[in-house]
């Protein structure tokens, strides 16, 4: 288990390399019962190993405006091979469409920062998404599209970014090799 996020009723979200919980399948994410038990009513799609035969996660997990869950990590989902490492959920678990399945990164993101303005932070070993062809790091709007006024002036780091971390003063502190 990589993420743990607590929801308002108690119940929480783990993300990580994991096939199953207490026996039950479900496929690098989840949601506890306050209790333990696994939340059978919240929807595991699953994710696929991405690239084929290589290591798969779910990494990082974050809430936007309370009703959108956005898991990020190293994964493809099956159904539909444009979602790649980045996908938005409905609290039920259900994919919600919102942008990001029309494309994903280039490789694998560690993590997620929200920032107080809604937009959100994304950082890993990616070298872009779309034909934006940011380096490591990317800001997407709540909406989910790319943030192109972000980063793309010089923005970028030479090695893969582990953390990310939006300071309430707006500034971004990174870290990773």
């Amino acid at each position: 288990v990589y993420d743990i996020v607590l929801q308002s009723d108690g119940k929480f979200i783990i993300c990580g390399d994991f096939t199953q919980y207490n026996g039950a399948p479900r496929s690098g994410y989840a949601r506890i019962n306050p209790n333990g038990t696994l939340d059978y009513s919240f929807t595991n799609i699953g994710i696929n190993e991405y690239p084929y035969n290589y290591y798969y996660s779910v990494q990082d997990i974050e809430f936007l405006n309370n009703d959108k869950i956005v898991i990020a990590g190293n994964f493809l989902k099956g159904a539909n091979p444009n979602i790649k490492n980045i996908m938005c959920l409905n609290l039920d678990g259900s994919i919600r469409s919102v942008g990001f399945e029309q494309s994903g990164t280039t490789s694998a993101i560690y993590s997620m920062a929200k920032q107080s303005d809604g937009k959100l932070l994304v950082a890993g070993d990616f070298l872009g998404i779309h034909h934006y062809g940011n380096t490591r790091i990317l800001r997407f709007y709540e909406n989910a599209s790319v943030d192109t006024t972000f980063g793309f002036a010089g923005t970028s780091t030479n090695e893969e970014v582990h953390a990310i971390c939006a300071q309430p003063d707006g500034k971004i502190l990174v870290g990773g090799n």
